[in-house]
């Protein structure tokens, strides 16, 4: 976003220096003409480094990146060079062609990379041939390598269980990206091949490897999506990672059983936990969710998205003061959505210009409202909007990213439909809100296009759903010129997300996951300027920066502002850091860059109930977390009386059944026989298998005191168990489903099978009496994202998160036969109303209260009061 004057900073080394300087250029020369002094895994290592090695064959001479392929794969096996024996019959061949040894470097792009016509061999039939040689051998490396090293050692090693040996890390930067092991969940059957080969290429020996494994990991695991960390106890020495329980004395009043059994339609909730009340924000100096920063030079704004609001600074703060001016609220208390020019509902990136123009996307309202001149006072209306659906005529444009300079002018559509995902280009400010963009940037690698950074001539914007070179999924775009042409691709791809601020000539940006802020000392102009010249913090170095749906950095006044969407503040850097592995001084939003306000006031993102009439637990998947109420709270605001936190397998769903109680996620199981309130850990952790049975992507789990049955999504399977399984137990009966199950509930009679992610599926059931026979019944309609389904002593009930609602029944038999419900809770409209559901996403009946846990978006736990 902002433009500022560049701080020098010292010159950086990277690995390809080190190789160029510890295997100079004579050596590699010598060495690729005599494959016969080739160490043990260079061959593979030069060959998974895109060199064709047909072409090696009686070669006297080299390119540039031949010789620093060379160099690299030295580095990564770890040679010393003067233990390369060479033939003596083999000389050293001609001088290359190109400049010496020490200038090579200098050489512009164009010269070291070959074009397309160079690299195209005379003909299409030995390129074919080239090509198939290559793909037999490749699959010949990787069979062996998979042998030597199976995918649950290599897991092992991915998630850092496991400490990686010498080289191992330049190996796989080579052929994956290495920022998607930050999540387990991004961990593909192609990331453990080439983990194998590089394993086989460093020659890591097995054994060593496993008793590493035995002894502990190193410390710094892989990252969580979104910026939360994964969990690994064993490679945390400073205990950051692992699985605690924090045990309070929380006075509360306990909600009395209920003996009514149904609900009025459009009832208000009767209680709240995980929030600060209906329609209240939490005050000034509270963030729900920081999304977007800016500044005119003098002044500073910080969109506070769940919140529904824009806080603004009429000075730069230089500590954590309150904001003297609110846009969107008619003052700090409030956070309703609104649709009027001075409301907002799900606001997204904010701009300044040093002319006093503000301008902010309104994604739910499908607009961008516009401030001509500065705002003098909260609650002030904008000048007018800029409809996107109307202007281009989309379908719910959702607009996140927008950015102007006084001048010009981008707005990010982020969804729109068939004309929608893509930008929109005013070269000079539009004077209405129905004023033509000048230019509409769309092209087949945009997805859902985010967060704006430029300067007025340079583009980036983040893609949570791009299709680029880079990856499929989390990318950023990048336009190193200011686009002039309609559909105009981009210069260059960033794979993952970030949003940040250029000053001078650096990009300094934070990441949708991770915890390391990304670094560039120059603007990158080319993929591999994106890649190679980025710099980030070693694990554990410096700050845990915590991202996620929305990244942004500003640099004003001196100081560097980062928003962490994740971690509910902006942290503040006095003075403009060397690079990002220092820690920032302070923040605005919380006491320090360390405390994460979500935590200290209690808010659970993601919440899922579970009771058994006595106690109230919530897990939470995106915080790895497990609240416990040891009575059912009769009071909004209630704080848990335990705290459990980091599981390494985020909890996706839980069961409770009497005493015991389980949680499942991603590969792995944990469980409690005899929950007591006390605060005990898990006595039982199944993490991988059991049995013959891989856990993969576990979204469900249910037990009755009989029976016992997880769901996998990525498997498509549910599988049933007598009694709670041991490690080594298989399953008696197993399910082939045609959807994609999710979570899981039952009672003595029926299992119930939700779906995931669920839009467009149905929920299914089966009786235990029938499990033999796979009777699996539907329960017709009601197909818009069916998260959760819930058994209850009141009736039988099912989250539609697409249509802000739950659905219920007296029986699942009703809802089976087809009936309509007799109860539906929330409006449809997905506000933070009281009598609103945003993304009804998990649902429960604790004996007093039906709880519905919210998604993403929304992070209240509701509780609705029988009626009658």
């Amino acid at each position: 976003m902002g433009v500022s004057d560049p701080v020098p900073e010292p010159d950086q080394k990277d690995d390809l220096a080190l190789a160029q300087q510890r295997y100079p250029f004579d050596l590699t020369q010598q060495l690729l003409t005599d494959p016969r002094a080739w160490p043990q895994g260079f061959d593979m290592c030069l060959s998974r480094s895109g060199i064709d090695m047909n072409s090696l064959r009686d070669a006297r001479s080299f390119s540039i990146p031949i010789h620093d392929a060379a160099a690299m794969c030295l580095l990564i096996l770890d040679i010393d060079p003067s233990s390369l024996m060479f033939s003596e019959s083999v000389g050293r061949g001609p001088e290359p062609d190109g400049p010496p040894d020490d200038d090579r470097r200098s050489e512009s792009d164009e010269r070291d990379r070959p074009s397309d016509e160079d690299r195209r061999p005379e003909s299409d039939e030995m390129d074919r041939e080239s090509e198939d040689r290559s793909m037999d051998e490749r699959q010949g490396d990787i069979a062996l390598a998979v042998q030597m090293y199976p995918s649950n050692l290599t897991h092992d090693v991915l998630t850092r269980r496991i400490p990686w040996p010498p080289g191992f890390d330049i190996c796989l930067s080579q052929s994956i990206d290495m920022d998607l092991l930050r999540n387990q969940d991004e961990i593909t059957g192609n990331m453990h091949d080439e983990a194998a080969l590089c394993l086989l290429a460093v020659g890591a020996d097995v054994e060593i490897l496993l008793s590493s494994a035995q002894e502990g990991g190193q410390h710094g695991s892989p990252d969580g999506g979104e910026g939360q960390p994964s969990d690994g106890p064993q490679n945390d020495p400073d205990g950051y990672y692992a699985l605690t329980v924090k045990q309070q004395s929380s006075s509360y009043i306990e909600a009395e059983p209920s003996s009514k059994t149904s609900f009025t339609v459009g009832q208000d909730a009767s209680l709240w936990l995980s929030g600060y009340g209906f329609n209240k924000s939490g005050g000034p100096s509270l963030f729900n969710h920081p999304v977007s920063i800016a500044t005119d030079g003098t002044r500073l704004a910080v969109t506070d998205r769940n919140n529904n609001r824009v806080l603004i600074w009429t000075s730069i703060p230089s500590s954590n003061v309150a904001p003297d001016l609110v846009l969107g609220q008619a003052n700090f208390e409030t956070q309703l959505e609104g649709k009027g020019l001075d409301g907002l509902d799900f606001p997204g990136q904010v701009t300044m210009s040093p002319d006093g123009k503000v301008l902010v996307a309104d994604s739910n309202n499908n607009r961008i409202l516009v401030w001509t001149s500065f705002p003098s006072v909260s609650g002030q209306a904008a000048d007018f909007e800029i409809n996107i659906d109307s202007l281009i005529r989309t379908q719910s444009a959702w607009p996140w990213g927008v950015w102007t300079n006084g001048e010009k002018v981008i707005i990010a559509v982020t969804g729109g439909g068939d004309n929608g995902s893509k930008l929109i280009i005013w070269n000079s400010f539009p004077s209405s809100g129905s004023v033509q963009p000048d230019l509409h940037i769309k092209y087949a690698g945009m997805g859902t296009p985010r967060m704006i950074v430029s300067n007025g001539e340079y583009i980036l914007t983040g893609d949570e759903n791009g299709k680029t070179e880079c990856r499929d999924g989390a990318v950023s775009h990048i336009w190193a010129s200011w686009p002039t042409k309609t559909n105009q691709a981009p210069d260059a791809c960033l794979s993952g997300w970030v949003g940040g601020t250029i000053i001078g000539e650096k990009l300094v940006a934070i990441q949708q996951g991770g915890e390391s802020l990304a670094w560039w000392d120059q603007l990158p102009g080319t993929t591999e300027e994106a890649s190679s010249n980025k710099r980030e913090a070693l694990p554990g170095v410096g700050h845990r920066w915590q991202g996620g749906d929305g990244n942004d950095a500003e640099y004003v006044d001196g100081k560097l502002f980062v928003v962490e969407y994740n971690g509910g503040r902006v942290s503040v850097y006095n003075a403009l850091p060397d690079g990002p592995d220092q820690s920032p001084d302070w923040s605005l939003g919380a006491t320090s860059p360390d405390v994460n306000p979500y935590y200290e006031n209690w808010l659970i993102q993601n919440g899922v109930p579970g009771s058994n009439g006595k106690r109230l637990f919530v897990a939470s998947d995106f915080d790895r977390s497990l609240s416990v109420w040891n009575k059912i709270p009769g009071e909004s605001g209630a704080v848990p009386d335990l705290f459990y936190r980091r599981f390494e397998n985020a909890p996706w769903d839980i069961s409770v059944y009497e005493d015991t109680v389980f949680l499942a996620g991603n590969t792995g199981i944990y469980g409690w026989k005899n929950f007591d309130g006390t605060g005990e850990l898990p006595e039982i952790e199944i993490d991988g298998n059991i049995g013959s049975i891989q856990l993969q992507d576990l979204r469900g789990v249910a037990y009755n005191g009989t029976y016992f049955a997880l769901s996998s999504s990525q498997l498509n399977k549910v599988w049933v168990w007598e009694g709670i399984p041991s490690q080594n137990d298989e399953p008696k009966y197993q399910f082939d489903m045609s959807q994609s199950p999710g979570r899981l509930d039952a009672d003595n009679e029926w299992l119930v099978i939700a779906a995931y992610p669920a839009d467009g599926a149905s929920v299914k059931a089966i009786k235990f009496t029938e499990l033999g026979t796979g009777n699996l019944r539907i329960v017709p309609g009601y197909t818009s994202f069916a998260q959760s389904a819930a058994l209850t002593d009141i009736g039988f009930f099912i989250t539609q998160q697409g249509d802000n609602k739950v659905v219920g029944w007296d029986s699942i038999e009703d809802a089976l036969s087809g009936m309509s419900p007799t109860v539906t809770l929330g409006d449809g409209q997905g506000t933070k109303d009281a009598n609103s559901i945003k993304m009804a996403n998990t649902v429960e009946w604790d004996g007093s209260h039906l709880w519905v846990g919210e998604f993403k978006f929304s992070t209240r736990m509701l509780a609705f009061k029988p009626t009658k």
